[in-house]
């Protein structure tokens, strides 16, 4: 364990009380007992190491690394602390002390969403905002994750790109980049080369997202014996976790457009379709699935269609009414 403090020589004359260099080496941030998650002392930041210096004002991070749990973070950048409004009392180190315990409890919380995936690593990148603290550039990676938030699912290598507002009291926006090279879940389906981009607002008071769009693309989508090229959905959550979503893909070489309303707590959701059905996923998809009537439909040239279906409670079907152009 190491710890070096500089003081520079015309600092201490011009009375500046802020050290112009701090290092760590081999440092463990211990969250005391009654903040833990767990109700009993635990690290929440392990093996660090940090080059800190304060010049003209600004703070210069020239290296931080550590172990967060599983993963593993570094930063660099710059930032600079909140203005200090006229008037007012300066905060006292035991305030500070006070606010940086209580953020480390709300990070803490958020950490049991890492468990899922294998290796992951955080890399921060700041960027100064004067007066208010900083933007931080993030890049994430990880091996796998199996069932991340608690989903049924299995993601190939994944990488998530951002930025998000470090300061301020107000919620603040989170756009995140997401690429997986796969996503499996079982026998259900599979989805490869999957790219998407999620707008979130994070709360300031407990770290939380609150999930606003959705865009999603993929190279392909299998599904019961299907496969689906380049589809792309849209997907408006701002009332989640209700969502409506527009989405549109190739199936056996026609394309089908698609809107979804849908209503996650009760399980319920209307689905409308417009597009054309190719001769052989037509017969494909009744010979699997109601193969008495697959003699009784054969077609030469591609079908036009449009559909309106509703999922009652439970996803259970309801009603279907369409239209066929054969």
């Amino acid at each position: 364990r190491l710890l070096y403090v500089r003081r520079d020589f015309w600092s201490v004359l011009a009375g500046r009380p802020i050290p112009d260099e701090i290092r760590l080496e081999g440092a463990r941030l211990q969250l005391p007992a009654p903040l833990s998650p767990s109700g009993t002392a635990e690290p929440l930041i392990q093996d660090a190491a940090l080059v800190l210096r304060h010049r003209d004002g600004r703070w210069l991070l020239d290296q931080f690394n550590g172990r967060v749990g599983t993963l593993v973070l570094t930063a660099r950048g710059e930032f600079s602390l909140p203005a200090h409004t006229p008037g007012t009392q300066p905060l006292s180190l035991a305030e500070l002390t006070h606010r940086f315990l209580q953020f480390s409890r709300k990070f803490a919380l958020q950490l049991r969403h890492l468990e899922p995936f294998e290796a992951p690593a955080l890399s921060l990148t700041l960027e100064p905002l004067p007066g208010t603290g900083a933007i931080a550039h993030l890049l994430l990676t990880a091996n796998s994750a199996r069932e991340p938030w608690g989903r049924p699912v299995t993601l190939g290598p994944v990488v998530a790109t951002g930025s998000v507002r470090f300061g301020g009291k107000d919620d603040r926006p989170l756009r995140l980049h997401v690429t997986a090279r796969h996503v499996r879940a079982g026998d259900r389906f599979s989805i490869d080369s999957l790219r998407a981009i999620f707008d979130f607002m994070m709360s300031a008071e407990d770290l939380s997202l609150r999930p606003r769009e959705a865009l999603i693309a993929a190279g392909a989508v299998d599904a019961q014996g299907l496969s689906a090229l380049g589809p792309v959905v849209r997907a408006d959550l701002n009332h989640w976790p209700a969502l409506s979503a527009t989405a549109a893909l190739s199936l056996g070489g026609e394309f089908i457009a698609a809107q979804v309303d849908a209503e996650l707590h009760e399980q319920t959701a209307r689905l409308r379709a417009t597009g054309r059905g190719s001769p052989a996923l037509i017969s494909q998809v009744l010979t699997r699935h109601t193969p008495r009537a697959a003699p009784y439909f054969v077609f030469g040239d591609p079908v036009a269609f449009s559909a309106d279906a509703t999922l009652g409670p439970g996803w259970k079907f309801q009603r279907l009414s369409s239209r066929v152009d054969a």
